[in-house]
C-alpha cells in the first residue's frame, strides 16, 4: 500500500527533536524529525531508521518505505548527522558499502538493504562497466560475460567483505535480476557463504527488476512491501 505524504502529514505527526545526553528531548531543536504514528506508537525508536541532511525536517514523507513504516505503527526518526543509538539501518545501492559497518559500530538491531553493493569497489565498478548502468539500453550481458569481466577484473579498492563477516544482527537483503548496477548472482552467492557460516540473513531476489526496488515507482512493487513487512518482524510492532 502506497500513502501520499499528504495523508501521513494528516493522520501521523512530525515533531522536531533535540539530542540531549542522556534521552532525546522533544523540543524545537534541530537534532532530527521524529514521525509518530496516530495514537501512538506501537514500537518507539531508540534511534533512527533514516539520515537526513541539512534542516529537511520532511524527508519521512518523501519515501514510501518510511510512510508504510509510519503508518504501520513504527515511529521513524531521521537525523541531522548526528551520533545516537539505532534500532536499525535501511539503505540502498552504495549503502552496502557503508550501512553494514555502520551497524557493527552502532550496534543496531537489525539491517535492511535493497540492490546493495557488497562486492569490492572495482568489481562493482567493472560490473557496471559492463552493462553500461541503469540507465543503459544495451543488451544484457551473458552470465557467462559477466562472471569473466569480474573474474578479469578482480578484488580492488575497497571491500566490505571483512565488515560483512563481523555483523551480527539480522539482515535483509533484496535485488532485482535485471540490475545493471549490481552483479546479483555474485552478490547473492557471497551472501549464501556468509549464510551458511552463521550469519542471520534473509535473502529475497524479483524476477526481472532492476536496480530501483525502493525507487518511487520501484522496480517491483512487492519489494517495499516485503522490506516494510521484515522491519515489522525485526521491530516486534504489537497491536493496540
Amino acid at each position: 500500500m502506497r500513502l501520499a505524504a499528504r495523508d501521513v502529514r494528516r493522520s501521523n505527526r512530525l515533531r522536531d527533536v533535540s539530542a540531549g545526553r542522556g534521552a532525546l528531548h522533544l523540543r524545537g531543536g534541530r537534532a532530527g524529525g521524529l514521525a509518530l504514528p496516530a495514537g501512538g506508537p506501537r514500537a518507539a525508536p531508540r534511534g533512527r531508521l533514516g539520515a537526513r541532511g541539512g534542516e529537511d525536517t520532511r524527508i519521512v514523507y518523501r519515501f514510501p518505505i518510511f510512510q508504510t513504516l509510519v503508518q504501520s505503527g513504527v515511529a521513524v526518526f531521521t537525523y541531522d548527522k548526528r551520533g545516537v543509538n539505532q534500532i536499525g539501518l535501511i539503505g540502498a545501492s552504495q549503502a552496502g558499502w557503508i550501512a553494514p559497518k555502520a551497524a557493527v559500530e552502532s550496534h543496531a538491531a537489525f539491517l535492511g538493504l535493497a540492490s546493495a553493493g557488497i562486492l569490492s569497489y572495482g568489481e562493482v565498478k567493472a560490473y557496471a562497466q559492463l552493462t553500461g548502468g541503469s540507465e543503459s539500453d544495451k543488451p544484457f550481458p551473458s552470465k557467462g560475460e559477466i562472471a569473466k569481466r569480474l573474474q578479469d577484473a578482480g578484488p580492488s579498492g575497497f571491500d566490505p567483505k571483512p565488515v560483512l563477516e563481523q555483523l551480527s544482527v539480522p539482515a535483509l537483503w533484496l535485488f532485482g535480476t535485471a540490475d545493471r548496477e549490481v552483479p546479483v548472482d555474485q552478490t547473492v552467492a557471497l551472501l549464501n557463504t556468509l549464510k551458511g557460516e552463521g550469519k542471520d540473513f534473509t535473502i529475497q531476489v524479483f524476477p526481472g527488476a532492476g536496480h530501483g526496488l525502493l525507487d518511487t515507482p520501484p522496480t517491483d512493487p512487492k519489494a517495499p512491501t516485503a522490506l516494510v513487512d521484515w522491519v515489522l518482524e525485526h521491530v516486534h510492532v504489537t497491536s493496540t
